[in-house]
């Protein structure tokens, strides 16, 4: 129902049969069906909290890689500081995202000057040795179960490998 890129760990939502995805999607559709992530970014952002708008499209000779252009699509990230490591100069990041666009998160933040640790597709200084992967962790959903229309919040916790480099997160 909700994919993640290749290296976010976290909560995954499948759907059993068509009519529950559908009523899943239309759960997206109403802003019933949301998740929130946790990221590890370089630096500190300005704001304790904010909201990236810049719309999104693909680059140019790419298949893959996205960038924020006017021609593109709209998007919304939303964000809050939760920790700064001033020794390390890193933060964590809560987010939460309006839209779905591809690699949404991980364009947002880089075009603020926070690109994402491990991201060695929108970070020019990934520091892969120190996890690995891109730290993107989806930790929380929430949604209505199809049926029974039950509110329902799904909880991953944060992997080891991001809470290692951000202690007491």
């Amino acid at each position: 129902v909700g994919r993640l890129d290749l290296e976010t760990s976290g909560v995954v939502v499948f759907a059993k049969n068509q009519t529950a995805a559908a009523r899943l999607d239309q759960q997206k559709k109403q802003g019933i069906f949301h998740k929130e992530y946790l990221a590890i970014v370089t630096g500190q952002p300005e704001q304790e909290q904010g909201e990236i708008t810049s719309p999104i499209g693909r680059a140019p000779g790419s298949l893959n890689r996205m960038q924020v252009c006017m021609e593109g699509k709209s998007a919304q990230t939303y964000f809050w500081v939760e920790h700064y490591l001033k020794e390390q100069n890193r933060s964590l990041v809560r987010l939460r995202i309006k839209t779905g666009r591809t690699h949404q998160i991980r364009v947002h933040m880089a075009s603020i000057g926070h690109p994402l640790l491990g991201d060695n597709c929108y970070n020019p200084h990934p520091e892969l040795e120190l996890i690995g992967r891109t730290a993107l962790h989806a930790g929380t959903v929430w949604l209505n179960q199809p049926f029974t229309g039950e509110a329902l919040e799904i909880h991953s916790p944060i992997p080891e490998d991001m809470r290692k480099l951000i202690p007491h997160s």
